[in-house]
């Protein structure tokens, strides 16, 4: 599975925390980096099937099967998708995190395996 991590610049330290993170505990994820501004680049070009990101998901999933919009103010509440789920995350540490990771692996490893309709 690809993951993009994308904060604004102001918090690169954090986006590359989490990003070698997950590099490091989630071995089979592939993950990269962007800066917000370069999202809409970043998602055309890298095709994840997640993103962590400092905001909202638009409209249009693409074929993701996950968006958390992590702000990186611990007072602001995170706001996760996995497929057609969302659920809200209160100021979520990296273990709660790594957890809709691993979901959102397990949720595109079983469509990957699911017949085309």
């Amino acid at each position: 599975m690809r993951l993009l991590v994308a904060f604004e610049e102001e918090y690169r330290a954090y986006q590359g925390a989490i990003s070698s993170a997950i590099q490091v505990l989630r071995p089979g994820v592939e993950v990269e980096a962007t800066g917000a501004d370069a999202l809409k680049e970043g998602l055309d070009r890298f095709a994840p099937q997640a993103v962590i990101c400092s905001r909202p998901e638009g409209p249009d999933p693409d074929g993701r099967v996950a968006w958390i919009e992590l702000p990186p103010e611990p007072d602001r509440t995170a706001v996760a998708r996995l497929g057609d789920h969302r659920f809200e995350l209160d100021n979520p540490s990296l273990e709660t995190v790594l957890e809709v990771v691993d979901r959102a692996e397990l949720l595109f490893r079983s469509d990957a395996k699911s017949p085309l309709t």
